[in-house]
């Protein structure tokens, strides 16, 4: 498929990657590098080739379909973010201006963010309370509820002198006038129309887009390199531009898109972006079912329905209007890329001709996940943010707090990057190897004297998965067993924390002697916090030979002699 591509097209497609593929950086990515990288879109796309066989590795017809109001509300908050005219309000209300009173400054306001609020421009109509302005002549405007809210506009614009409102009419005028949705619908595997699925110039972004960094980005590539999906949209006259360099270049913008799972098994609608449209998803469903036929693909008759990514039975309506189940099993998944068929209402599919019933038909609809700077493969990527190895990226994402981070300041544990504050604050050495882990990886047992239970744990050791296999391979850890206790505010009743449990007494037992250093400085950590711990408590429990508990004074002097006679009067005074 490589070889439809012009040269023209190529050189897009390097620019596209170039400006929007790295981070905070500019890549050199030239014509050269763009068959390796495109290798697996050569390969998987082939199966397409007698219908997608032309420089524009699209097919395209003109259509017309009914405007959905979700359409319009689309547009009307692209108007309000990109409108000169609301930004000229804006400069006005928020300038420094003697001219006018705190009141009036208030009122201004007021007017001015109600009249341009979304629902208020939906349904032309102001909604809030009535104000009274006192205009220069000595005459007043009275701005009520229930008026017109784009006439209200005119009315406070020519007051104070706010410039662009002719244009800002015409523009939200040919949102509402115009009832229907036209342009040329497409269906493509052209590589750019999935780099680009989700940019556009018509005020709308998904969690793919490459222009403002996306979640999700690297799910566009195994889009793109898979062999059953295709991607269609609806374009707008204006096209799509953006710059390299002072370089101008275009492409298709995209109104509405949805990509598309078309295989021999099924073809099945995903999900449309900005919104969901059953009359052009249709459309495109039953032309994609014709053109199947030029591949020799065939599918049963009917329409089934089902819910989520995964079905035991498919739905189908019957001659009568009723709904009959059928015993096709699906599963559909992904990768990196963002499994938008488990958050559909109801997904539609055309079932291959082959297909048995009770088969079931398991399908991964992701294609390899690479690197767009230099074509190498990633597997099982952790960063669908990307569309970079690190090596070509410089930058790797903290695996804590998430953020971005030169490759050579991470620090690595268990082949995962930290940032320096992350390593910092939220990592720890486990009590018996020392190993550094992140804190949240940390098993937690708590050291417990045998026979007291105090308000506050004497020491917590803090575990890796492996140093808390090998204590409880030992028999060291004791479950569910109290570790400490308090009193309900007001409330003369006892609670007791229940936890896992290692005795003191059991300490030494944890330890090798190359690790032995790690021993009495738990036991300096246990003494230290016997010392300390009349500072904020002043009551112990004691545990009975019959199991009761009671509560006395905290004897300080009694816990210190204990603590001596478990681990000698040698270590403890070391």
């Amino acid at each position: 498929m490589y070889q439809y591509l012009t040269d023209e097209d190529k050189e897009k497609i390097c620019s596209y990657i170039r400006v929007y593929g790295g981070h905070d950086s500019y890549l050199d990515v030239q014509q050269r590098d763009l068959e390796h990288i495109l290798r697996f879109w050569d390969e998987n796309k082939s199966v397409y080739e007698k219908i997608f066989a032309n420089p524009e590795l699209r097919v395209s017809r003109n259509v017309s379909f009914q405007k959905d109001s979700q359409y319009a509300i689309i547009e009307l908050q692209y108007l309000l973010d990109r409108s000169r005219f609301i930004s000229n309000i804006w400069n006005f209300t928020y300038s420094y201006n003697n001219d006018y009173t705190s009141e009036e400054k208030t009122n201004i306001r007021r007017a001015f963010g109600e009249l341009t609020s979304e629902n208020n421009l939906k349904n032309n109509e102001y909604g809030g309370e009535t104000i009274t302005f006192d205009l220069k002549d000595g005459k007043k405007y009275v701005l009520q509820k229930g008026c017109k809210a784009i006439k209200a506009l005119r009315r406070l614009a020519h007051i104070y002198g706010i410039d662009g409102f002719d244009k800002f009419q015409t523009e939200y005028s040919q949102i509402f006038n115009e009832k229907n949705l036209s342009g040329t619908l497409s269906i493509s595997i052209h590589p750019l129309d999935f780099i680009t699925m989700s940019d556009n110039a018509c005020g709308w972004e998904s969690c793919m887009a490459w222009m403002t960094e996306g979640d999700y980005r690297m799910g566009t590539v195994e889009m793109m390199n898979s062999p059953c999906i295709v991607v269609a949209y609806l374009e707008s006259k204006k096209p799509m531009s953006w710059s390299d360099n002072y370089v101008p270049y275009e492409w298709n913008n995209k109104k509405w898109r949805e990509l598309f799972i078309f295989s021999k098994d099924c073809i099945v609608p995903i999900k449309g972006y900005p919104y969901h449209n059953e009359a052009i998803e249709s459309t495109v469903l039953y032309w994609l079912k014709d053109l199947a036929a030029e591949l020799g693909w065939k599918y049963k008759d009917n329409l089934f329905s089902f819910y989520g990514e995964a079905a035991y039975n498919l739905t189908v309506e019957t001659n009568k209007g009723e709904e009959e189940t059928v015993p096709y099993p699906v599963k559909f998944n992904c990768n990196t890329m963002y499994n938008d068929l488990a958050n559909k209402d109801k997904n539609y599919i055309f079932v291959g001709e082959h297909r048995q019933r009770d088969h079931t038909l398991y399908l991964n609809f992701s294609g390899p996940a690479e690197c767009m700077a230099c074509g190498q493969e990633v597997r099982n990527t952790d960063e669908p943010q990307m569309v970079l190895c690190a090596d070509c990226s410089g930058y790797v994402r903290c695996a804590d707090c998430g953020e971005y981070i030169w490759i050579d300041d991470a620090y690595w544990i268990d082949g995962k990057p930290y940032c320096y504050a992350c390593y910092e604050n939220d990592t720890l050495a486990t009590a018996i190897y020392g190993d550094t882990i992140p804190e949240h990886h940390a098993y937690p047992v708590y050291v417990k004297m045998t026979g007291y239970i105090l308000q506050s744990t004497l020491l917590t050791l803090y575990l890796s998965r492996c140093e808390y296999d090998m204590l409880c391979n030992k028999g060291l850890i004791h479950y569910d067993e109290a570790v400490n206790f308090w009193k309900a505010y007001g409330s003369g009743e006892i609670v007791y924390d229940r936890g896992e449990v290692i005795y003191l007494n059991s300490l030494d037992k944890v330890l090798d002697e190359d690790t032995w250093i790690a021993y009495i400085n738990a036991v300096r950590d246990i003494k230290w916090a016997i010392e300390r711990y009349s500072i904020y408590h002043d009551e112990m429990a004691v545990e009975k030979q019959d199991g009761t508990k009671e509560i006395v004074d905290f004897d300080k002097d009694e816990l210190l002699d204990t603590l001596e006679e478990i681990v000698g009067s040698s270590v403890l005074n070391d």
